[in-house]
């Protein structure tokens, strides 16, 4: 996410979105220093054969770049 607004949900108003990540790639990036709420939602891995949901925080933190992985990037609370 560069700019703009988007939905991702936030404690009092869960997502509820499905991201899905078609073949390789990451579910979400945040290019920005903001920090970005993106709680209630579903990640999915969809690697043309078929569809996995991510269940586990460890699972979903591997699709995700923000400021863990990189020094100057926001964090997303997921």
């Amino acid at each position: 996410m560069i700019g703009g607004t988007l939905d991702l949900g936030t404690e009092s108003d869960p997502g509820g979105n499905t991201i899905v990540v078609h073949r390789e790639g990451l579910a979400l990036r945040n290019l920005s220093p903001a920090s970005i709420l993106a709680i209630g939602n579903t990640y999915q891995i969809d690697d043309g054969t078929s569809v996995a949901t991510l269940t586990s925080g460890f699972e979903i933190e591997d699709e995700i770049e923000h400021a863990i992985d990189m020094k100057g990037l926001g964090l997303m609370t997921y």
